[in-house]
């Protein structure tokens, strides 16, 4: 169905293009997980952040930073205020949003040493400012 609707093709990147298409429209991050011998994706309808549960809002960070790191670039409170529509006076929630995703493993800070205004966030798996210079 996926293909039908031009979301996916055999060149494997559909989920790139499901998530970049729900993070444009302000919607709720795919819940994607292996069934057998399937890939299960399930889309939700548009939610406000403060209807979104905890792990909505991880998985969401969690895409976020896997799409900016895939585009040379880094998440950081600037882009989750956009991701999720707040504006800059909503920072400290942006704050939370990002201290819940780090408890949970699936993003850590680029450099650990930059300071609070200039921290910059990628996925567990990317390697970090400290990796590289070891």
């Amino acid at each position: 169905m996926f293909k039908k609707m031009h979301l996916v093709e055999s060149r494997g990147s559909g989920i790139d293009k499901i998530v970049i298409t729900l993070e444009i429209n302000n919607l709720p991050a795919p819940d994607i997980s292996a069934k057998e011998n399937n890939t299960v994706i399930t889309l939700f309808e548009k939610k406000t952040l403060a209807d979104m549960n905890d792990r909505e809002k991880i998985n969401a960070i969690f895409y976020h930073t896997a799409r900016l790191f895939m585009e040379n670039s880094y998440m950081t409170n600037q882009s989750v205020r956009t991701r999720f529509g707040l504006s800059p006076k909503q920072s400290a929630m942006a704050s939370k949003i990002i201290s819940l995703s780090l408890n949970s493993g699936l993003i850590k800070p680029y450099d650990p040493n930059a300071g609070n205004k200039f921290m910059q966030y990628i996925p567990f798996w990317a390697e970090s400012y400290n990796e590289k210079i070891e």
